[in-house]
């Protein structure tokens, strides 16, 4: 069993966030990667998004 590369990780959580991610191949991706691998990766696109979203906001005001 191999793992998942990096970039298979960060489309697995743009799939999730946006809700289009088959659970079948979600499922398969979960059980090759560790937990935590998915937790960071988690936590720094979260980071990426509120940047993202302070970003915009302040261009607004």
């Amino acid at each position: 069993m191999r793992k998942p590369k990096i970039i298979q990780i960060i489309e697995d959580i743009v799939y999730a966030t946006l809700g289009v991610q088959n659970s079948e191949v979600h499922k398969k991706q979960f059980e090759q990667a560790s937990l935590s691998t998915y937790i960071i990766a988690g936590l720094l696109a979260i980071v990426i998004f509120v940047g993202i979203i302070v970003f915009i906001v302040s261009m607004l005001i």
